[in-house]
C-alpha cells in the first residue's frame, strides 16, 4: 500500500462505507489511481464513528507513515463536510474536489424529493 501511494500520490480518493462488517462500523478507505487508470487501496481504517477527532487521528497516522502525502495535489471526497474539513486542515496544499458519482446521486435525490413535495431533501 505504501509503495503504491509513493508511486501515485497526486490524486487521493477517500470514502467511508457501511454494512461491510457485522458490527456496522464505518470502513474508511483511501485509494490512488495508478498509471493504468486502476484504483489501488493505500489505507483502510475500521472506525467507530466519522467524527472530526477520529478522522483527524487517522489522517495524522496516515501522514506519519506516508511522507509522500506532501505530493498529493487533489483529494476526491463525497460531500461529508467533517471529512472535507479535516483534509483541508491537515493537507492544505491539496485541492478538494467532489466526487461526480456522489454529486449526481445527491442531485437525483433532491429532484425526486421536490417532485414528491418533500422539500427537506429526504432527510
Amino acid at each position: 500500500m505504501k509503495q503504491k501511494y509513493e508511486a501515485y500520490p497526486e490524486l487521493l480518493l477517500a470514502d467511508a462505507t457501511y454494512k461491510l462488517n457485522n458490527l456496522r462500523m464505518p470502513v474508511f478507505v483511501q485509494l490512488v489511481v495508478d498509471g493504468n487508470g486502476e484504483s489501488e487501496i493505500v489505507s483502510v481504517f475500521v472506525i467507530v464513528s466519522e467524527d472530526r477527532d477520529t478522522l483527524k487521528c487517522l489522517l495524522e497516522m496516515f501522514k506519519q507513515n506516508n511522507p509522500a502525502w506532501e505530493c498529493t495535489k487533489t483529494i476526491l471526497t463525497d460531500k461529508d463536510m467533517t471529512e472535507r474539513g479535516v483534509y483541508k486542515e491537515l493537507m492544505p496544499g491539496a485541492a478538494l474536489q467532489l466526487c461526480l458519482f456522489h454529486v449526481l446521486k445527491s442531485m437525483k435525490r433532491e429532484i425526486h424529493c421536490k417532485k414528491n413535495g418533500n422539500h427537506n431533501g429526504g432527510k
